[in-house]
């Protein structure tokens, strides 16, 4: 979900992060993705595999 940011330009936010903080030889988690959108593009990041966990 994005909070202060259109929700349909999610995508485009995690390929900006993924494109500045990534290459073949460094990797990038999930949890650093989330805390890369929260520092860099105030949004909130929430993966598929959090929603079940979130709904509870």
């Amino acid at each position: 979900m994005a909070i202060g940011r259109p929700k349909k330009m999610m995508n485009m936010y995690i390929f900006d992060i993924l494109k500045r903080n990534t290459d073949n030889n460094h990797a990038i988690t999930q949890k650093e993705i989330q805390h890369s959108g929260i520092t860099t593009c105030q949004v909130t990041v929430v993966f598929a595999s959090q929603i079940s966990t979130l709904k509870t």
